[in-house]
């Protein structure tokens, strides 16, 4: 925090801060400083006017969707993966998982049968 207020006091520039604090019950929480440096005629500082509000309910509500963000990338590349590369208790043939369900949709018996005339030759499994 030190080095975010000598700036402001070098720049003679308006001072925010996001950090943490120890809170009376013991516990650590989210603030956000802002000051404004009040100055003097010849441009010097004499004071800062300033607020600091709590926003410790608005941080652990951003850290909850980062991990729920987290958890659905993590999700999505296990899903990725599996699909690209379905295990042995899926065929395990190498071949996409919707591949088997093709074939045995396609299959030629006689409730599938297109009325066409053209007839399915199976792949041999």
């Amino acid at each position: 925090m030190s080095k975010a207020v000598h700036h402001a006091i070098q720049r003679k520039t308006i001072f925010q801060l996001e950090h943490r604090v120890r809170r009376l019950d013991g516990g650590c929480g989210w603030v956000l400083s802002r000051s404004v440096p009040m100055l003097e005629a010849a441009g010097d500082i004499y004071g800062w006017v300033g607020a600091t509000s709590d926003n410790t309910e608005s941080k652990e509500a951003e850290e909850r969707l980062k991990d729920a963000d987290r958890r659905k990338d993590k999700f999505l590349a296990m899903l990725a993966h599996e699909l690209r590369n379905p295990g042995p208790d899926r065929g395990g043939s190498g071949a996409p998982a919707g591949a088997e369900c093709t074939r045995w949709a396609s299959a030629p018996d006689e409730s599938n049968r297109r009325p066409s005339g053209r007839t399915y030759e199976p792949t041999g499994r």
